[in-house]
């Protein structure tokens, strides 16, 4: 089975836009990109990262959001156009970032455009994000079953902040699914899952309660976005954990980049072998690193 992770595309342009048509908290939205982000995300750098993550024939393709830089109508529209170019919805699981769902206006927007791959095609302002999250979803391919299990942690943060939260409801679903999944376990967020991982002003805000559950069940595998770094996380016990670069990224100590995992069962568990690919100073898909470790068999109380 292969799993892909791109997070972080941000790939949608505000060049039509106009400071003074926004309001509030999307007025330094735009600004940030004016200033710098129309630098850093380029539309050339992702359509190579695209191309690559097409062509490398994965199970599911695993997106933790952050597709658009203010959450405006005509940019989900733009990036619900790049969802489809992807892949179709049962192969690429979606989880919003806190720039898709920048304010409370967005959510009907992203429902609308977004449905299939948030885990919804109703047209609706009526669905909330706790009706969605987390979803889960059953794959099998060969030997190998996995169950991936999408989070959302982005909600419409007060003015300077990029903060996340899960809340009370999602973390005791989430406890159950993690308790009850069957095989492999993989858990996508946007916001990284521990505390410390970045500055308190874009931290998940209940990350200590995540950790906890994390510790308590041991998912084979997190994966979360938002730092827009290629970084390993710390392992916790049979838990191993990856943030990825942006894949439109033109920083050079953060190439545009995606993860590609091969998971292979094994008579006690699985080995898995993660590839992390990029775009190199010569312009060329090559892989930055590459590590395997094996995952022991675990006893699950009963299927979901």
């Amino acid at each position: 089975m292969r799993l892909v992770h791109l997070t972080d595309p941000h790939l949608t342009s505000l060049a039509d836009e106009s400071f003074i048509g926004l309001r509030g908290k999307r007025r330094l939205g735009y600004l940030s990109w004016k200033r710098k982000r129309r630098l850093v995300h380029r539309t050339d750098l992702l359509e190579q990262i695209t191309d690559a993550v097409r062509a490398e024939s994965a199970t599911q393709i695993l997106l933790s959001g952050d597709l658009a830089h203010i959450g405006l109508t005509d940019e989900i529209s733009a990036a619900g156009a790049w969802l489809e170019s992807l892949g179709p919805p049962e192969q690429v699981l979606l989880v919003p970032g806190n720039h898709d769902y920048y304010r409370a206006d967005a959510w009907a927007d992203l429902c609308d455009l977004w449905g299939p791959y948030l885990g919804t095609g109703q047209d609706t302002s009526e669905i909330s994000p706790m009706d969605l999250f987390p979803r889960i979803r059953q794959v099998e391919e060969g030997e190998v079953e996995a169950a991936v299990l999408g989070l959302c942690s982005a909600y419409p943060a007060p003015l300077l902040m990029a903060d996340g939260r899960l809340g009370a409801d999602q973390l005791r679903q989430l406890d159950d699914l993690l308790m009850h999944a069957q095989g492999f376990r993989c858990l996508i967020l946007h916001h990284p899952p521990l505390p410390g991982m970045t500055a308190w002003r874009k931290a998940l805000r209940d990350a200590d309660q995540l950790a906890s559950m994390v510790q308590r069940h041991q998912p084979e595998l997190v994966l979360h976005g938002h730092v827009h770094r290629n970084r390993v996380g710390p392992v916790i016990g049979g838990t191993h954990i990856f943030s990825t670069a942006s894949a439109s990224s033109a920083q050079p100590g953060a190439p545009a980049s995606y993860r590609v995992f091969d998971i292979a069962r094994e008579l006690d568990g699985w080995t898995v072998v993660m590839r992390l690919k990029g775009i190199t100073p010569q312009g060329q898909i090559a892989v930055l690193e590459e590590s395997r470790w094996r995952v022991a068999l675990r006893e699950t109380p009963s299927a979901i």
